[in-house]
């Protein structure tokens, strides 16, 4: 079977168009190929519907690239044209809105995170994929004012070198530094498990600290988030583990608390570009701990188990899947392992949690049924037998879904309108009218 060529590159630069084609396929995995003559390439795309980029330029040699890819879109069915990315000025770039514009041949980081941005693959997944001897670390890991014992590196294009020494203390003007070029650094694969243990502990000290301004909480509760997630992946839920969703989980409490209202900790969820997990889980917490608060019922107990659940409940999923299971039309165009992957993410994840004695008392069983499957498995079965920390959590988490969805979209966030959304959806369900009502009471005040 031959290669399928998401990506059709018309250039006539061949080391430029060698660069794009390379670094494409490491970070993204998507496939490009090259023609220097317009016209067969025009022919190469309307024989080929995998085509999902042409990345051109207004001239190659004589011939109007840009213009005449541009007319072949009208042949393609409504949102079935291949997205253009055009490389250099062209006159009134407001006549194509649709069309990508960046600014010179040189600008690879441009072109790169162009095309991940549209295929949602995240600065994590690209440096993941395309680094072997060295593993990529957020940069929201680094505590300010204190030392790791490994050297920490930074990436431009294959070239790796060292930012932070050995034993070199992390300031805050460093950090700011990196944040402007790329928020990954890396460190050698050999000293992973190193650099996680080493910043799961200072991050324990970090998250503890009570003068943290609501900003910064944020941004460092996300990556003590990360950090907890990924070794619950990779090595399982162990004391460790325990310990940095222990702090980060008071944190995200304590953000709550500075957070005065909805509003406030969404904008700065926002303005911080977190994660959909850690948004989520967020808000998860905010909306459960106000429905825990007004209700008669409610107990430290049963805010801890939300809590716990709001971190671990998605574990096995990464972030586009996460986000991918509460969008039918996202979920229906994955391919079939991915939605096996969410299918059983529900019993996965109860299982990394399973393994460890000291977590809430029935944790464990509302993230197997926090879709409402009795086997952990699918999605919406609808069974809902599960206990008041399992609704608490369900109802906080569509909500949450609902709340992101309209802020991302640019939308108001009308409390109305989304509590009726929801009263509808589980309108079948009696147990959940109680609980409905303990939501729109407290979302009230």
């Amino acid at each position: 079977m031959g290669t399928n060529f998401e990506i059709l590159i018309i250039y006539d630069i061949a080391r430029l168009s060698e660069v794009y084609k390379a670094n494409i396929k490491a970070y993204t995995n998507l496939n490009s190929v090259i023609f220097t003559n317009v016209f067969e390439g025009i022919e190469f795309l309307k024989a080929n519907s995998s085509i999902k980029y042409v990345i051109t330029k207004k001239y190659v040699g004589e011939t109007k690239s840009f213009e005449k890819v541009f007319s072949q879109l009208v042949n393609f069915e409504n949102g079935q044209s291949p997205h253009v990315i055009n490389i250099g000025h062209v006159l009134q770039p407001e006549y194509y809105p649709e069309v990508t514009f960046l600014d010179d041949e040189n600008s690879l980081r441009g072109l790169v995170r162009e095309i991940a941005k549209r295929e949602k693959i995240t600065a994590m997944m690209m440096a993941k994929l395309a680094v072997k001897a060295f593993y990529p670390i957020n940069i929201s890991i680094l505590v300010p004012n204190l030392s790791y014992s490994v050297s920490i590196y930074e990436r431009i294009l294959d070239d790796f070198s060292i930012v932070i020494k050995s034993g070199e203390k992390v300031t805050k003007d460093l950090i700011k530094r990196l944040l402007k070029t790329d928020s990954i650094l890396y460190v050698k694969s050999i000293d992973r498990l190193t650099i996680v243990n080493e910043a799961s502990k200072n991050l324990i000290q970090y998250l503890s600290s009570k003068e943290l301004s609501l900003e910064e909480r944020i941004k460092v509760t996300e990556a003590g988030f990360g950090i907890g997630q990924e070794i619950a992946n990779d090595i399982g839920v162990d004391s460790n583990t325990i310990k940095v969703a222990d702090a980060t989980i008071e944190s995200m409490k304590l953000s709550v608390t500075q957070s005065k209202s909805l509003k406030v900790l969404l904008d700065n969820l926002l303005d911080n570009q977190s994660s959909f997990k850690y948004k989520h889980s967020m808000l998860i917490i905010y909306i459960g701990t106000k429905i825990i608060e007004d209700s008669e019922w409610g107990s430290q107990d049963l805010l801890d188990k939300l809590c716990f659940v709001a971190m671990f409940a998605d574990v096995t999923l990464d972030d586009s899947l996460a986000k991918a299971q509460f969008y039918p039309a996202i979920l229906e165009a994955l391919d079939e392992d991915k939605k096996a992957l969410i299918k059983i993410h529900a019993l996965k994840s109860a299982q990394i949690v399973s393994k460890v004695q000291r977590i809430p008392i029935g944790a464990e069983s509302i993230i197997k049924l926090h879709h409402g499957s009795k086997n952990g498995l699918g999605l919406d079965a609808n069974t809902f037998n599960i206990s008041p920390a399992g609704l608490i959590y369900i109802l906080s988490s569509e909500y949450a879904v609902k709340v992101i969805d309209s802020k991302e979209k640019g939308l108001p966030i009308s409390k109305k309108l989304l509590l009726t959304s929801i009263k509808e959806k589980f309108s079948n369900n009696p147990r959940f009218k109680q609980y409905t009502l303990c939501l729109e009471r407290a979302l009230s005040k």
